[in-house]
């Protein structure tokens, strides 16, 4: 968290790209870090059974921090203009999205002071022998991997790309309400920031709740979570891009966004269920791998290829985003059915 902080507040001081690049990716970098840890930390105090509640509120908050960047970001950088340029001593006048980066980067730094005082470490569950608690050797990742590799694929791919299905949406939902609605920016942030602010959180926690009543009652229950989410986006995510008007596009999205949503705490909580306490973090790292290239890499641009080359031209966002969500979101059910049907072999209680 320090160091991501530390690095917003470099990308407010940025004065090039090539500055603001590497900035950018030294965020990155310091948020990596911290899902790992935390999806660990949980599975510490939860029980397996009641952990996927959890981590849905976990990435629920996610959410909240997209919606009320949409919402209140606007604001801010019209406040900036409005009342003039920001100078701080040393660094001399600020533009107004680099005085907003530095607003960030102030906030944070309250954030972690109460997270420092506030959070202490967990007592691990599950450690036996007294090599339990160290780092896997990679030939113990592999093997494991191999033994329950239709089941981690289903939660590395399926739920990747039910994330790139959502990265896709939200990234061009915008241009969308733009380029064929005529909305302005404001308009467009704010219809969405809406959105994401309560439909995402809610459908975040909505399935970890999900998950956890299905692993309890049938087994499986993160990846039937999952798969309910895959079909249940898919007719509303092709139907919202062929809405008639704005309003119906607003109405559409809402379901788009809460079912879309069910699986982004359900799916990656059954990795800390299912692997041995040593093995959490890093195979958490290596599904938030998947899910940045699945997810935030690969679904947004492909509705921009879609749009410029197999359609044409700008207006036809329209095309794209009934094309290529709904491809996502079927491989993905193919993935998660996939590991639905496998006997699970190893399990961690």
């Amino acid at each position: 968290m320090c160091v991501w902080s530390g690095a917003t507040a470099l990308c407010g001081l940025a004065g090039n790209f090539v500055q603001l690049f590497c900035a950018r990716m030294l965020v990155g970098a310091g948020e990596a870090t911290l899902t790992p840890s935390t999806y660990s930390m949980l599975a510490d105090l939860f029980r397996p059974t009641r952990l996927a509640l959890p981590c849905g509120v976990y990435a629920g908050s996610s959410f909240v921090g997209s919606g009320m960047a949409l919402l209140l970001g606007g604001m801010i950088l019209g406040y900036l203009a409005q009342s003039g340029p920001v100078v701080l001593p040393g660094i001399g006048e600020l533009r107004n999205w680099q005085a907003a980066f530095l607003g960030a980067a102030l906030l944070s730094s309250v954030v972690i002071v109460l997270f420092v005082v506030t959070i202490d470490e967990p007592v691990r569950r599950g450690l036996q022998g007294p090599r339990a608690d160290s780092r896997p050797p990679l030939r113990e990742l592999v093997a494991f991997y191999r033994a329950n590799r239709r089941t981690l694929n289903a939660v590395f791919f399926g739920v990747s790309l039910l994330g790139a299905a959502q990265f896709a949406i939200g990234a061009w939902a915008p241009a969308y309400f733009m380029r064929l609605h005529g909305w302005s920016a404001a308009q467009a942030g704010t219809a969405y920031g809406s959105i994401l602010l309560a439909c995402g959180t809610a459908g975040s926690i909505a399935g970890g709740w999900l998950a956890d009543r299905l692993e309890a009652s049938r087994g499986k229950g993160h990846l039937r979570a999952a798969l309910v989410s895959a079909l249940a986006t898919l007719p509303f995510a092709m139907a919202f891009p062929l809405a008639p008007n704005g309003s119906w596009v607003v109405a559409l999205l809402v379901p788009t966004v809460f079912f879309g949503s069910l699986s982004l705490g359900a799916g990656p909580a059954l990795i800390p269920v299912f692997a041995p306490p040593r093995m959490r973090a890093v195979l958490i790292a290596a599904y938030l791998f998947a899910a940045s290239l699945l997810g935030q890499a690969m679904g947004p641009a492909l509705v921009g290829l879609s749009t410029d080359y197999l359609f044409g031209a700008p207006a036809r966002v329209r095309e794209s985003l009934v094309l290529v969500p709904a491809t996502l979101l079927i491989l993905a059910a193919l993935f998660l059915w996939s590991g639905i049907r496998v006997k699970r072999r190893s399990a961690v209680s």
